[in-house]
């Protein structure tokens, strides 16, 4: 077995007895380890196909008969699809923004987080990856430093990889981020952003302690990135759960979310509060779905 920085595990074939004229693989200068290329498209694609029937975790989504127990989706289908509900929903071009109702819903939810958003800054979007997407095509350019964390959600490697961002990986662990390794990245190659699951984290599960945010939010001062905090996970959550976004008051953070998670994987509902001061710059085409 082969472990692959950001991919996961291959069966590998032995290897070939190096020639002399080989250029070796590159190595990162921060951690000492080696790099390859990924191919993120194919990564991506890959995820998404069932190979067996046994639960996959590291989709991080509830097993199929968890979800299928509940009532309340078929029971909403059903009224929004009744005869002059479908015919008022579908007559017409919606609000860009989303939903009104849904927004206020929305606005209600955070101030319960202590994150101050009202419902004129909220945007739904086609999941919480399309969240991300839109903030990152908002904020950052091809050749731009970003800070993941590692162990992590693969498709967000293979989305900024894509994208053409310098990866950063920030080892997770029990207690947070390694802020040690932050501090040398914020040192070598000023990120423009860090992206965070501080709460339930995806794969550990760990929370972000307040001590380890109240730092992270120190270097995102001191060195000028901003933090992007998901939080699919929120509806599980502890009522304890420290969160940077609650801390911060949207000034240097980003709170992204969603409902795919907990509802119908397949139904990609996502949304996110956005800074005033971009609105004009995440109504551009780009930043639409497509």
């Amino acid at each position: 077995m082969e472990a692959r920085k950001n991919r996961g595990f291959f069966v590998r074939e032995a290897p070939a007895p190096a020639r002399s004229d080989e250029a070796a693989p590159p190595v990162a200068a921060e951690t000492g380890r080696r790099t390859g290329p990924v191919n993120a498209m194919s990564l991506m694609r890959s995820m998404f196909h069932k190979i067996s029937d046994k639960p996959q975790p590291g989709m991080g989504v509830f097993p199929a008969d968890w979800l299928a127990g509940s009532t309340f989706m078929p029971a909403a289908v059903r009224k929004v699809t009744s005869t002059r509900a479908l015919h008022d929903f579908s007559s017409h071009y919606g609000e860009p923004m989303g939903d009104t109702g849904l927004r206020r819903a929305l606005s209600q939810k955070l101030a319960a987080l202590d994150v101050p958003a009202t419902p004129d800054q909220i945007i739904t979007t086609v999941g919480a990856t399309h969240a991300l997407d839109i903030v990152s095509r908002t904020l950052l350019r091809p050749g731009d430093p970003v800070m993941v964390e590692e162990p992590g959600w693969a498709v967000e490697f293979a989305r900024l990889t894509a994208l053409g961002m310098r990866v950063l990986p920030v080892p997770r662990r029990a207690d947070g981020p390694d802020l040690d390794v932050m501090a040398r990245y914020c040192e070598l190659h000023q990120p423009k952003l860090y992206i965070s699951v501080s709460v339930l984290h995806n794969p550990t599960s760990y929370c972000l302690p307040p001590g380890a945010a109240h730092r992270v939010l120190q270097l995102a001062s001191r060195h000028g990135f901003y933090v992007v905090e998901d939080d699919t996970y929120s509806h599980i959550a502890p009522p304890h759960a420290s969160r940077l976004c609650t801390l911060d008051g949207l000034q240097r953070t980003i709170y992204v979310g969603g409902f795919a998670k907990i509802l119908a994987p397949n139904w990609r509902i996502g949304f996110w509060p956005r800074r005033r001061r971009w609105w004009s710059r995440c109504w551009t085409p780009s930043c639409w779905p497509r």
